[in-house]
């Protein structure tokens, strides 16, 4: 087994020992059931390829003495990865990932390979993505996870194990016959000195270099503190530092999130998200999409057809406002200031009531009448004529006696009535 690891300290530890055990000695622990060797390497759904990755991943799938599965292939997820990527069926590519991590040792070649997918892909974080898998979700360009779910621990760690001290109490004595001064560094018979320390630890911080350099670009990122430390972060805390795209209700959730990617992005900010200009992504007609994914084509007319009702409000919205401006303009020519303000206050409550003009002429005789002017009838019908008459006075000629003018009938009328009213 590989020495060198991209897990968390707590994970090592549950993981680790079992396995060696099981390893060692197979009858040691009970044993699950043998997985089917003609499982297919992904299961399609609704033209999207979720490929499965679970519990530890190491460069082949290691099997027990009977044949049952321990480990995650990086072996076994190629194989996926590259036929997913040859199937025409296949739109997409969805890694749905429960896994601590797993050897660093492959780990960048894989993740290299997922980002050249010529297919969309993304990650779904079902529960864990940390370490060596969080480093193949984010080749994806794209991971969505559950509020509960761990991401992160960008960190590589590495068991040294000396048992010198114990050999010695023992009588034991381990002779290492080794051409070269690091040849025996890290050895279980050699004690670890700090010059042999430092020496492995160079190696575990180049690989920790590469790792989250690789994070940061698969993501579109800048390296941060807050993550290059191997924290292990909740999904909120991810989604705030770039890490993942969105916090999500269940798997269902994130490959709905994933087809609308599909459908819509033909520009993802990434290069590691695939080219959605390939046939695979692109220029679906509505016949195929009904048929490869009907939940999606539903949510779109949905959505359309609520945008439609949103843009009939808004039209109708803005011609009943410039209907009220033109009334209230007109009133302006003929009215004082203040009543005009009085109507447009009431029109705007009755605009907040959402009253119509037939309701509103339904409640005027639920209102008394107006009270009458404080002038009586006939100073008002006075002013009128005075007003007329004024306006069709016409200028006296010069010389002579003015001749007789006949009135106008306005003028005739509103002196008969002045006379009747006096």
């Amino acid at each position: 087994m590989d020495e060198l690891w991209a897990l968390p300290a707590e994970s090592a530890a549950t993981w680790l020992y079992p396995l060696r055990m099981r390893l060692l000695s197979p009858a040691a622990m009970p044993l699950p059931a043998m997985p089917a060797d003609d499982d297919p390497p992904y299961r399609c759904c609704r033209g999207i390829a979720v490929i499965g990755v679970s519990g530890v991943i190491t460069r082949q799938c290691e099997r027990g003495l009977v044949g049952e599965r321990l480990t995650q292939g990086q072996d076994e997820i190629m194989r996926a990865v590259t036929a997913a990527q040859a199937d025409p069926q296949v739109r997409g590519l969805l890694f749905r990932i429960c896994s601590p991590g797993g050897v660093v040792a492959g780990t960048k070649e894989l993740a290299d390979s997922i980002a050249a997918s010529p297919k969309p892909t993304a990650a779904y974080a079902d529960g864990q993505a940390t370490s060596a898998a969080f480093w193949l979700a984010s080749a994806t360009g794209r991971i969505y996870a559950p509020a509960t779910a761990m991401l992160g621990s960008v960190g590589v760690i590495s068991e040294v194990v000396s048992l010198s001290g114990y050999l010695k109490r023992q009588g034991i004595d381990v002779q290492l016959l080794a051409a070269g001064k690091w040849k025996t560094a890290g050895h279980r018979a050699e004690p670890l000195d700090d010059e042999r320390r430092a020496y492995l630890q160079k190696h575990v911080d180049a690989m920790h270099a590469i790792f989250r350099a690789d994070v940061a670009r698969h993501l579109g990122i800048e390296q941060n503190p807050a993550w290059t430390d191997a924290q292990l972060l909740l999904a909120p805390a991810a989604r705030d530092l770039g890490l993942i795209q969105a916090v999500v209700r269940d798997f269902g959730h994130a490959l709905h999130l994933f087809q609308e990617t599909i459908m819509h992005d033909k520009t993802p900010s990434s290069g590691t998200a695939g080219n959605l200009s390939s046939p695979a992504g692109a220029h679906l007609t509505r016949e195929e999409l009904a048929a490869t994914a009907p939940e999606l084509l539903q949510s779109l007319l949905d959505e359309g057809r609520a945008q439609g009702l949103r843009d009939t409000r808004q039209g109708n919205d803005s011609a009943r406002a410039d209907g009220m401006e033109t009334a209230l303009a007109a009133m302006s020519v003929c009215c004082d200031a203040a009543t005009v303000e009085r109507v447009r206050g009431f029109l705007a409550k009755t605009d907040a009531l959402g009253l119509t003009p037939e309701q509103l002429r339904g409640l005027s005789g639920l209102f008394p009448a107006a009270a009458p002017p404080d002038s009586a009838p006939g100073d008002v019908r006075r002013e009128l004529l005075a007003a007329i008459q004024q306006g069709q006075t016409a200028p006296l000629p010069t010389g002579g006696t003015p001749a007789p003018q006949a009135k106008s009938p306005l003028v005739a009328d509103a002196e008969r009535r002045a006379r009747e009213a006096g």
